[in-house]
């Protein structure tokens, strides 16, 4: 699954987010990619909370992704509501 932010006027793609299951249709990995231009806006945080609403949705057990060091604030500030663990 994947989430899309557009400009609509312009036609350009802001962001996405995408989900892909694992064989266990329990667990999935999740990517964000965000404009340059765009990063610390909220955008991240936005296409994040969506992924994860969809993920519980679909009866997700566990959404996990790499983050980079810069984009942390943002995904601590989405996961709060959600149950997380380090690895």
């Amino acid at each position: 699954m994947a989430f899309i932010a557009l400009d609509e006027d312009r036609g350009q793609m802001l962001g996405l987010v995408r989900l892909i299951d694992e064989l266990d249709e329990k667990t999935a990995q999740f990517a964000i990619l965000v404009r340059s231009r765009l990063k610390g806006h909220g955008l991240g945080w936005l296409l994040m909370r969506r992924v994860i609403d969809y993920a519980k949705e679909k009866g997700l057990r566990r959404v996990y992704g790499d983050v980079l060091a810069e984009t942390r604030p943002c995904c601590k500030c989405a996961l709060n509501s959600v149950s997380t663990r380090r690895t």
